[in-house]
């Protein structure tokens, strides 16, 4: 396994939102705390739908003094953008691409694939409702699907509406501060105790799950024998 990455870049990609100036927060957040663990020589981030952008990726690191960029998707799954959009905008050609400069981009497995993701959910379930009798409990993941409509869920907004714990389309547009929802458990519906947890995206544990993604990659290189270094023209 390789433990040198004195060459190498991390670049973080996610969604980014043009509506929602604060979901761009969690990732960079993230890229700050594994910057200061110097894993890697540098750490940015690319949105699809704030800057930087994806398609200006390959223009934040310096070819000379960096050899080889680890891309991880802060997506929760595999999907339309880490299918898709990603390899299409960071123009990746599988797993390993090689770049007209020498660069080799290593694409990684999002950050929802990985195991981890098990226990860091269970850890939020516990937090939030620490009183709670796992045999009497139901936990309930809210995934956002497809990104194709604009009109996506958000936690603090349609979420809580549609959970029934909130009314109106956004709690945001009241006088209470949006993370105000968070604060206000259990909530009581048809006499059960509702428990409603911020996104786990905004979890601190998430750096340790984006570090073990890239770190991951080559040793599990040698199951894809089928990838190529595919020169960029």
């Amino acid at each position: 396994m390789k433990t040198d990455y004195s060459s190498s870049a991390l670049l973080i990609v996610a969604h980014g939102s043009t509506v929602n100036p604060d979901s761009s927060a969690p990732t960079l957040a993230h890229a700050a705390e594994i910057r200061r663990r110097k894993v890697f020589v540098d750490v940015e981030c690319a949105f699809w739908k704030e800057e930087p952008s994806l398609r200006d990726a390959s223009f934040l690191f310096d070819p000379e003094s960096i050899r080889e960029v680890y891309v991880v998707p802060n997506f929760i799954s595999e999907g339309y953008f880490t299918q898709t959009v990603v390899p299409r905008e960071l123009e990746l050609n599988g797993r390993i691409t090689k770049r007209s400069n020498g660069q080799i981009w290593r694409y990684c497995e999002p950050v929802g694939n990985h195991s981890m993701m098990t226990d860091l959910l269970l850890k939020r379930a516990g937090e939030v409702a620490r009183d709670a009798e796992p045999a009497e409990t139901s936990l309930l993941i809210v995934a956002h699907g497809t990104d194709l409509n604009e009109n996506g869920l958000h936690s603090y907004e349609d979420i809580p509406v549609l959970l029934g714990i909130a009314k109106g389309r956004s709690i945001s547009a009241s006088h209470a501060a949006p993370g105000d929802v968070f604060r206000r458990n259990p909530y009581k519906i048809d006499g059960r105790s509702l428990f409603y947890a911020p996104s786990i995206g905004t979890d601190t544990g998430f750096a340790d799950i984006i570090i073990e993604q890239a770190t991951k990659f080559d040793s599990e290189a040698s199951r894809d024998r089928g990838a190529k270094l595919i020169p960029k023209t």
